[in-house]
């Protein structure tokens, strides 16, 4: 039989700076420095619009980030969606911004377990459920008192944790594998269909080792 307790009981400290901005600190986001993730950066498969991450200077992380994120923290985002989740496994130095929580989980937790639970049907309706906004869905820190949890041995906790971080550990690499894939096949049709250079009987560039070409008046080009 599962025991359910409350998500607070697997959590040793929230870290919180939601209601931050530069503007409030009296500082400007910079060209470079520290990277700012906020909601709409984090995903449960890892960070996304990298492109829309502000940056914050030395001055405005010591001002910004009294407490700071460590590798193994767990991030979760409060709303806009409420409930993605990852674990931020890097050394990499970051600003905690709009609408993301930072939690470290105690040991008695695994903290890949506790982001695939939070992640799974199950997780996100207890998140869903929980959620307060007539609107926009959202979790405050009290609400960490009302999400259940199963509670199972550590070792078990582990098993489970290493199990999907192996198959998510696939999933990417096989996805890394099919963008490489993709990219050579565009390049060989570029160079075979637009550019003309496969390889003629001796194996060089059709086009530029001086292949005939012919006018087709419907391409209006020489193909």
């Amino acid at each position: 039989m599962i025991n359910w307790v409350k998500f607070s009981d697997a959590i040793e400290k929230v870290i919180d700076y939601r209601g931050k901005t530069p503007r409030k600190l009296g500082k400007k986001w910079s060209d470079k420095g520290y990277r700012a993730l906020s909601a709409l950066n984090v995903k449960s498969d890892g960070l996304i619009k990298l492109d829309s991450i502000n940056y914050a200077d030395e001055d405005l992380y010591n001002l910004w980030m009294k407490e700071e994120v460590n590798k193994g923290d767990v991030l979760l985002t409060s709303e806009a969606p409420a409930g993605q989740i990852m674990v931020w496994d890097s050394e990499e130095k970051i600003v905690l911004s709009q609408r993301l929580f930072c939690l470290r989980i105690n040991s008695r937790y695994n903290n890949y377990y506790i982001k695939y639970y939070i992640q799974s049907k199950t997780g996100q309706n207890e998140i869903y459920k929980n959620s307060s906004g007539s609107t926009v869905f959202g979790i405050s820190a009290k609400m960490f008192e009302l999400i259940q949890i199963p509670s199972i041995k550590l070792e078990c906790q582990n098993q489970i944790a290493k199990v999907l971080s192996s198959l998510d550990f696939k999933i990417d690499n096989n996805n890394k594998i099919n963008a490489e894939l993709e990219s050579m096949a565009k390049t060989i049709y570029d160079y075979w269909f637009v550019q003309f250079d496969f390889p003629d009987a001796n194996g060089k560039p059709y086009k530029a080792s001086g292949g005939k070409m012919l006018y087709n008046k419907n391409l209006n080009k020489e193909i």
